[in-house]
C-alpha cells in the first residue's frame, strides 16, 4: 500500500510540472508592426514583433503570415514571413497595384492579427511607433483577444489532484495506524 501512495504522489507532482510550462504564456499574442519602402515603390518591407499577450515575452517560432487588401480591393496572395530574430518577423512583399494598401499579418501559436496601412506614394519609411533602436515597440491595430483565464485549467486541475493525493494519504496514514 505504501508505494501506492508513493506512486500517486509522485504522478501528482509530475503532473503539476507539466501543467505549469503549457500556461506560462497563453495562446494569445500581440503584433507589433512596422513597414519600410525600398528601393522599387511597388515593394515593401514589413517587420512583425509577436509577443505573448499575458507576459509581453517574445514569441519565436511562430506561423506568421502576411496578406493584403489594395486600394481597389485587389487581394495580395498570403506570404509566409520569416524569422528575423527572437519573436520578429520579416517579409519583403511585391504590391501589385500603387495606392494605399491594408496589410494584415496573422500569427498562431501565439495567435494574433494585426493591420497596418501602407502607401505606395510614400517617400519616407512608414512605421508604428518604434523605439530609438528601431525595433517594434508599440501595436498596431491588434484584434487578439483578451483571455487571461488560460491558467484556470491547471490549477482546478492541480488542486484536485492535491486534494485526491492528501486523501489518500491521509487513508493511508489511517490505516497503517489501525493495522498498529
Amino acid at each position: 500500500m505504501r508505494r501506492f501512495g508513493v506512486f500517486w504522489s509522485a504522478a501528482s507532482l509530475a503532473l503539476l510540472l507539466l501543467a505549469a510550462p503549457a500556461a506560462a504564456h497563453g495562446a494569445d499574442g500581440a503584433l507589433a508592426l512596422e513597414t519600410q519602402t525600398t528601393n522599387d515603390p511597388a515593394m515593401v518591407e514589413i517587420r512583425a514583433r509577436l509577443t505573448y499577450a499575458n507576459d509581453d515575452e517574445p514569441a519565436p517560432g511562430a506561423s506568421v503570415t502576411v496578406d493584403g487588401t489594395g486600394p481597389k480591393g485587389e487581394s495580395l496572395a498570403t506570404q509566409a514571413m520569416t524569422a528575423a530574430g527572437t519573436g520578429i518577423y520579416a517579409a519583403t512583399v511585391q504590391l501589385p497595384a500603387s495606392g494605399t494598401w491594408t496589410l494584415r499579418v496573422s500569427a498562431s501559436t501565439p495567435n494574433a492579427v494585426a493591420e497596418i496601412e501602407y502607401s505606395t506614394a510614400a517617400s519616407a519609411t512608414t512605421t508604428t511607433a518604434a523605439d530609438a533602436a528601431g525595433a517594434v515597440s508599440e501595436p498596431a491595430t491588434s484584434s487578439t483577444s483578451d483571455d487571461s483565464s488560460d491558467w484556470v485549467l491547471p490549477v482546478a486541475l492541480g488542486a484536485i489532484i492535491v486534494i485526491l493525493v492528501g486523501g489518500a494519504v491521509l487513508v493511508l496514514r489511517k490505516r497503517a495506524r489501525l493495522r498498529g
